[in-house]
């Protein structure tokens, strides 16, 4: 099988990026998606990570880290088909968060995975939603 683009959340970019006290298991993982180039980042990922930095020179060298990760555009059909999921999934009485419902549209539209340990997503993962919890996960 391929290798399955990624997007990763939050959870794993804090991780990887984390000064003080980064994931070893993760910042690796992150270079080897870098090196096969299948890390995407979504915008607002994107944004929350660099709002979390302490200081302005911090948030600098992450914003110029972080260029180099191309963007994954979010389209307008991409908000309609979260509409629709959001309804689909509520027929089930299974709630997701507008932003899951964009994110996991767009993993889908690129055939790509989120990547997350947050049990949020994990919760979503019986409903097919695409989410990996390590790379390996879609490799072979």
């Amino acid at each position: 099988m391929p290798h399955v683009a990624l997007l990763p959340d939050l959870d794993i970019l804090r991780r990887a990026f984390d000064r003080r006290d980064p994931d070893p298991l993760v910042v690796h993982q992150v270079v080897q998606a870098v090196d096969q180039r299948r890390l995407f980042v979504v915008g607002w990922v994107r944004q929350s990570l660099i709002s979390r930095a302490a200081e302005v020179s911090q948030a600098e060298r992450l914003a110029r880290a972080l260029a180099a990760f191309p963007d994954l555009p979010i389209s307008s059909a991409d908000h309609v088909a979260a509409a629709f999921l959001s309804q689909r999934l509520r027929r089930r009485s299974v709630l997701v968060q507008p932003a899951q419902a964009l994110f996991w549209v767009m993993a889908e539209r690129i055939q790509a995975c989120i990547w997350s340990q947050d049990q949020r997503w994990h919760a979503l993962h019986a409903q097919g939603c695409p989410v990996v919890s390590s790379p390996q996960w879609r490799e072979s």
